[in-house]
């Protein structure tokens, strides 16, 4: 029964990524393909433009480097948009750049489903291999897994092309926190063990000790998608020390406040928080204040930089 919960976050975030895009906060036509649009309340609205915006960014920065080969695996992808987006908008992006995305069968069984039905998503995949759950393209791939199994996540990469000699970009948002750290970590240590080059984002829930934090969880349980490590890693330290265990030589985490406040753009951001009327921003802080972004970084002399570099001043 969590599984299941877990995997129709899925459709909520497509859902609120299609609302938040769909009112200007970033452009993605093709978000209506993946989710039917109920506009969101703007507290909700903001906060995706604060996580998919941060993300981008710094994904833009990993494929802009002069490496002539780069991967990019997306844990627990679910009907997530972004590879399309770049193809299209920034093909010299995916230059000689292969993007993997991994997610329960049956979220990809719904996503090829999806990605046949649309000509749009058709023509930005290409010629293909495909199959009722997975699919195979030149710099693409859609891999089914449980990323608890991972010998099975290993045999997936493998069948993807995945090369543990080539830089590589690990994204999770809100995956890890759903996996009891005896799932996750095996997982963290392998990327940071198997492969030469590498870094990890990861954007999840933290805090669950004071009185917000205790009723987030809560609601979230209630929906039937416990945050089985939220306890074991509840402090922005405790996500330093996971990644620093597994031989990421550099971490970085920060609350969304802070990445809001001082990574975004600036001049982006004010422009952002015209597009609605906002009355929430106490309750916006405090939300913010539970999500974190992390950005581990195997090597500090890896082509994309270390993680401090990654994360510029709002004045650069």
């Amino acid at each position: 029964m969590n599984d299941a919960s877990v995997q129709a976050t899925a459709s909520d975030a497509a859902s609120c990524k299609l609302s938040a895009s769909r009112l200007g906060y970033w452009i993605d036509p093709f978000a209506s393909m993946f989710s039917s649009f109920h506009r969101k309340m703007p507290l909700i609205n903001r906060g995706y433009y604060a996580r998919v915006r941060s993300i981008e960014l710094l994904l833009h920065r990993f494929l802009g480097t002069n490496s002539n080969a780069k991967q990019v695996i997306v844990l627990g992808a679910g009907q997530d948009t972004m590879f399309f987006r770049l193809k299209t908008m920034h093909p010299e992006l995916l230059k000689d750049t292969l993007y993997v995305e991994m997610d329960f069968p049956m979220i990809t069984k719904s996503k090829v489903r999806l990605c046949r039905r649309h000509k749009a998503v058709a023509e930005c995949i290409g010629e293909v291999e495909t199959n009722e759950i997975e699919m195979k393209a030149q710099g693409y791939a859609l891999a089914a897994a449980d990323l608890r199994e991972l010998s099975t996540v290993q045999e997936k990469l493998t069948w993807a092309g995945i090369d543990p000699t080539i830089p590589t970009l690990v994204l999770s948002e809100c995956v890890l926190c759903y996996m009891e750290p005896e799932y996750s970590q095996p997982l963290i240590d392998w990327f940071g063990s198997a492969f030469t080059d590498c870094a990890i984002i990861v954007y999840e829930q933290i805090r669950p000790h004071d009185a917000f934090g205790q009723t987030m969880v809560e609601n979230i349980s209630l929906r039937g998608c416990d945050l089985k490590s939220i306890h074991a890693y509840p402090e922005p330290e405790d996500q330093h020390k996971r990644f620093a265990a597994s031989g990421f030589g550099h971490v970085e985490c920060w609350d969304m406040n802070r990445v809001y406040y001082e990574y975004l753009p600036l001049d982006e951001r004010r422009q952002k928080e015209h597009l609605e009327l906002f009355d929430e921003l106490e309750e916006y802080h405090m939300l913010q204040g539970h999500y974190c972004l992390v950005v581990a970084v195997k090597n500090a002399t890896s082509l994309y930089m270390s993680a401090l570099e990654l994360y510029q001043s709002k004045d650069d």
